[in-house]
């Protein structure tokens, strides 16, 4: 009975072994143990992963914190100090120098587990944010591009009621003089007036139905009254997942 016992909980540690594996693979997650009395990091697949070490390597606490950034070392080392002294969870983001030479952005959350009273263990999480990071700038690079452009740019979500108006720029309010509270929430529609064309607008109207681009000359109303003529393009854009 021991025997089977034995083996029965040997397969379920691997297949939690297993499973940890995998899920640190998909997520490019790694996870860690500080002894703070021996100073020794304990490193799961994971983390070897991201660091590029040996399978089952592990590291005395300053080769780990070298691993970094030389600028980020100080701040990882009082990160981990803050961790043990007063016993409440920290974070921090740093640049992590891989064995391989590429130098990756990581989210770390550290977290105190006490032993006989006293904090002596930090378990640790990684999470590789690298890839997020340098989506983040383009995208920011991306909207500084837009806001900035000298043509009147809009968003509008199709996925609501009457696709109001989610993001006008700044040459939208200079051309219409309506400011983006007075926009945003509204159909684009509220520019038209009685000039407008009807059978132009109908030609919008099916294009943004039909989920296809065109492009028609349009006049349109400035908020004091004003008529102005404008060339309207309208396109669909998608996510990655498919959706308008």
């Amino acid at each position: 009975e021991n025997a089977v016992q034995s083996r029965r909980e040997a397969r379920q540690a691997n297949r939690h072994k297993e499973l940890m594996r995998l899920t640190e693979f998909a997520g490019d997650t790694g996870g860690f143990e500080i002894n703070m009395d021996s100073k020794e990091v304990l490193l799961t697949d994971g983390t070897r992963r991201l660091v590029g070490l040996p399978d089952d390597a592990d590291l005395p606490l300053e080769e780990a914190i070298e691993l970094y950034h030389p600028d980020d070392q100080a701040d990882v080392r009082d990160t981990v100090t803050r961790a043990a002294e007063t016993g409440n969870q920290t974070r921090g983001s740093w640049r992590l120098q891989a064995l391989d030479g590429n130098e990756r952005l990581v989210d770390v959350t550290i977290t105190p587990s006490a032993v006989n009273g006293d904090t002596t263990i930090l378990l640790g999480a990684i999470h590789d944010v690298t890839d997020h990071e340098e989506r983040r700038r383009e995208l920011q690079q991306l909207r500084q591009a837009i806001d900035d452009a000298n043509v009147p740019i809009t968003l509008a979500d199709p996925s609501e009621e009457n696709d109001p108006l989610v993001y006008v720029n700044g040459a939208f309010e200079e051309m219409t003089g309506y400011p983006p509270e007075e926009a945003l929430g509204r159909n684009c529609r509220f520019l038209q007036g009685e000039g407008t064309d009807p059978e132009k607008v109908t030609t919008l109207r099916s294009a943004i139905n039909n989920e296809e681009s065109t492009s028609v000359e349009l006049r349109n109303y400035r908020k004091d009254g004003t008529e102005f003529w404008n060339q309207v393009t309208v396109t669909p854009i998608y996510g990655d997942d498919g959706q308008l």
